[in-house]
Formats: C-alpha cells, sequence, structure tokens
C-alpha cells in the first residue's frame, strides 16, 4: 500500500521466499486462532497479497466465504492460481472505494502486515470498514522491534509499539479488545538471521535466488525455525509480532451501503 514499493515486482521477486516463511507461518497461526472462523464466517482479507493467508484460512474451514482487497495485479494473479474460486478484488485503499456489493459484507476481517507500509494508515483501516460488518471482529497484525535495511527495502515506513497500534485502531474508529506483543525469542532471532540474509537474497536474479532458497541449507534452516516457533511466548514485552483483535463498532450504515450480497 505505498508508492514508494512496485508491489507488482515485489510479489514476483518474493513470492516464493514469502510463502517459505517460518515467520509468516507462525503469524497466520496467531491469527487463525484469534479469527476462529467458522462455517458460516464471510472473512475479508484486507491486503491480501499473493494469497498465502485466505490460502491458510481455506484449509482450516473450507465452508467460510473469503474476499481478498488487494492493490498489486500480481499479487492477485499469484492469489488466483493458489486459491481460484475465491473472489479477489483489485483496490487501492489509502482512497475510498465504491464496491457495493461489499459493504457491511464481512463477518470477520485481518488486516495483516499492511499498516507499517502505510503513510497514513487510519486513512487506510477507515476505508476497509465499510466492508466490515458492525460488531464483527478484526485481527490486525503488525511489526514491533527495530527496521532493518531489508524492512526499510521492502517498505516498511514504521514498526509499532503497542501503544502506536492502539492509538492508531481507535483513531480508525475501531474498539480495541487486546493487542499481544508475540514472538520472543525464536521469532525475533529469525528476522534477525533471515533479514540479514534478504538484503543479500533481494540483489540476486531470480534464478540465482530460486537457487539459494532451494539450497539443502536453506530448507534445513526453515524447517529448524517452524519448530522452533512453537516454543514462543505468545505474548511479552519483547515479542516483534504484534496482533490486535478489535471490533468494529455498530453503527447506522446508509442505505446504500446495506449488505445485500449474500455469495461469491
Amino acid at each position: 500500500m505505498n508508492e514508494i514499493v512496485d508491489w507488482d515486482s515485489h510479489w514476483e521477486s518474493f513470492d516464493e521466499l514469502t510463502s517459505l516463511n517460518p515467520g509468516q507461518i507462525y503469524r497466520h497461526e496467531l491469527i487463525l486462532r484469534e479469527l476462529n472462523i467458522s462455517t458460516t464466517d464471510r472473512v475479508l482479507d484486507i491486503g491480501s497479497g499473493q494469497g498465502d493467508l485466505i490460502q491458510r484460512m481455506l484449509e482450516r474451514e473450507a465452508s467460510a466465504t473469503f474476499v481478498g482487497l488487494e492493490q498489486s495485479e500480481v499479487g492477485i494473479q499469484l492469489a488466483k492460481r493458489k486459491v481460484p474460486l475465491v473472489r479477489f478484488i483489485s483496490c487501492d485503499l489509502r482512497i475510498a472505494q465504491s464496491i457495493p456489493d461489499l459493504y457491511g459484507w464481512a463477518t470477520k476481517a485481518v488486516c495483516s502486515e499492511v499498516l507499517e507500509h502505510c503513510e497514513e494508515p487510519v486513512t487506510l483501516l477507515k476505508n476497509s470498514i465499510r466492508f466490515i460488518e458492525g460488531g464483527a471482529t478484526i485481527v490486525v497484525t503488525v511489526p514491533a522491534g527495530p527496521r532493518t535495511k531489508f524492512d526499510v527495502s521492502i517498505g516498511h515506513l514504521r514498526h509499532y509499539s503497542r501503544d502506536l497500534l492502539h492509538d492508531t485502531l481507535c483513531a480508525a474508529g475501531l474498539e480495541v479488545k487486546e493487542i499481544q506483543a508475540a514472538g520472543f525469542p525464536f521469532f525475533n532471532l529469525y528476522r534477525v538471521l533471515i533479514l540479514a540474509m534478504g538484503t543479500k537474497v533481494s540483489s540476486l536474479n531470480r534464478g540465482a535466488r530460486r537457487s539459494r532458497l532451494q539450497s539443502g541449507f536453506f530448507k534445513i534452516l526453515l524447517k529448524t525455525f517452524q519448530k522452533l516457533m512453537l516454543l514462543n511466548f505468545s505474548d511479552s514485552r519483547l515479542g516483534w509480532q504484534l496482533v490486535a483483535v478489535a471490533k468494529v463498532p455498530v453503527l447506522m450504515r446508509p442505505e446504500s451501503e446495506n449488505r445485500f450480497w449474500e455469495s461469491v
């Protein structure tokens, strides 16, 4: 969602690395735990990227309905290959979007690793809330801890503290229920190691990058961290993965924003 980043090129370059990322897999488990998706839920993924999170959610609850909102056309194309039956909508949520059949549609929503890329995160959240049912749960994740050179290169404008995330969500009109700082110690360690390596990996051409990612050492490293992630504290003052659970206030919506889309 950041003007500085060419998201089409980003997803072309980093789709494979992102999908294999133990930190992302760990983050998705945290999201799934908080969302607790049921068979009748309609779930909105705000900034759905190349579809990994929706793919995980669909695997967990195949009877629920999912929609992804994403700025990058390449991200949407990659997502459709992974989950072809899910609806992905191309839109830039930095500005208000008119999607009439989506007004008040979602019974649950997630916005994962998006706000750190936004110059105006409150505006993005406000533009997204119109597609979520009043009283619905939204889970928001953002990075904490220091920004590395790699973070900056992929458009991280800021990392968050609990207070900053709380203030951002409240400014958007959300009712914050809890904020957890997860990931200590192994998520933190993974970020230190892999993001330091990421600067070198990002400078390689696609063929060389694929060869590096498929190396025996890298595969062992990923599998090792996938196991270590199970030992993280779910909340501590040292956690570098913030997970917020908030509610969309029950508000009277204009007649034009009444939900009338029952299926995709």
